[in-house]
């Protein structure tokens, strides 16, 4: 379950403008937060993969082959759930 609030239920009857500035500073956290992580991700994980298949694209994996791996390990899935692998 997610920690984020639901904005339509954000307000309460009774509630303070100091209570709601506090949800709100509290929403604007979690925003900063979420976007720091993406930045981070983008920065140490995103960027030196983008270099490499640049520098050198024959080391990457074509889609082709990628996607035949993703259909196999489905097909796999699909048999400890079902047996067969034959969903009706």
């Amino acid at each position: 379950m997610s920690d984020h609030h639901d904005p339509r239920k954000a307000h309460t009857v009774g509630e303070t403008p100091l209570e709601l500035a506090a949800k709100l500073l509290e929403g604007l956290d979690t925003i900063i937060d979420s976007d720091a992580t993406v930045e981070k991700w983008l920065h140490e994980d995103v960027v030196p993969v983008a270099i490499a298949m640049q520098t050198n694209p024959q080391q990457a994996i074509p889609a082709e082959a990628v996607f035949a791996k993703i259909r196999a390990l489905h097909a796999e899935r699909l048999k400890s759930y079902c047996g067969d692998g034959i969903v009706e």
